[in-house]
């Protein structure tokens, strides 16, 4: 039995952000003297796991988004802290990552069952490239996404003094500004392997974790069986 089942998609795009945080990605076709759009494999797997979670009726699991507040009393660029937990089912296909600063967890990561190619023009003729802002916005769900931001000493403001910095300004915390980003329009193709040994299981393993104790005990509770 073939452990990966390939597959191929063909996509039509219009006027479409294929949105990374230095812009649109791109290479050179010499034959035809120009830029060619292109979408990471990374950007392909959102999509995918959108739909995905479109058809189960499903919510994505909750991003902890963690700010820190400088000497100065300026918010400053944070990062998201994935739920790592297999019991999402964006999280069992999609993979994750946690790396705490400050060494005092351990990372946690799951490589996706998804191997999934770049979505590259189908043709140099087919596909180009146009240039506007986006942003990397969860402000749609302010109930589901959780907001932690720091002050200069790393204590976590409440959400009283939260409320206090935000006022009068339109800083949101849920929503990341990415200017000057490129728009893509055309045919577009990708490949997709999938690993069936992983797909529906995670490791229990101790020396390269992909959960946590306490969610590896949920599991465990929820019925889920430990295998050979």
């Amino acid at each position: 039995m073939n452990d990966f089942l390939y597959i191929r998609g063909l996509k039509s795009v219009a006027h479409t952000v294929f949105g990374v945080s230095a812009g649109q990605k791109f290479y050179y076709d010499p034959q035809f003297s120009t830029r060619m759009p292109y979408s990471s494999g990374q950007q392909v797997k959102r999509s995918m796991l959108e739909v995905f979670l479109a058809e189960l009726g499903v919510s994505p699991a909750p991003v902890t988004f963690v700010s820190n507040l400088d000497k100065s009393g300026k918010l400053g660029e944070g990062e998201p802290w994935s739920a790592c937990d297999p019991r999402h089912p964006d999280q069992l296909v999609g993979g994750w990552m946690r790396a705490q600063k400050g060494g005092d967890n351990r990372t946690v990561k799951r490589r996706s069952p998804l191997s999934i190619s770049a979505m590259r023009p189908l043709h140099p003729l087919l596909a180009g490239m146009s240039s506007e802002n986006i942003t990397f916005d969860r402000s749609d769900r302010p109930a589901l996404h959780q907001v932690i931001v720091r002050d200069a000493d790393g204590k976590q403001l409440d959400e009283e003094q939260l409320t206090t910095l935000l006022k009068g300004t339109d800083r949101s915390v849920l929503r990341k500004w990415i200017p000057e980003n490129t728009r893509a329009s055309g045919l577009f193709v990708y490949d997709v392997a999938v690993d069936l040994r992983t797909l529906f299981c995670v490791s229990a393993s101790d020396t390269e974790p992909e959960v946590t104790p306490a969610i590896r005990e949920a599991l465990q509770a929820a019925g889920w069986q430990l295998g050979l």
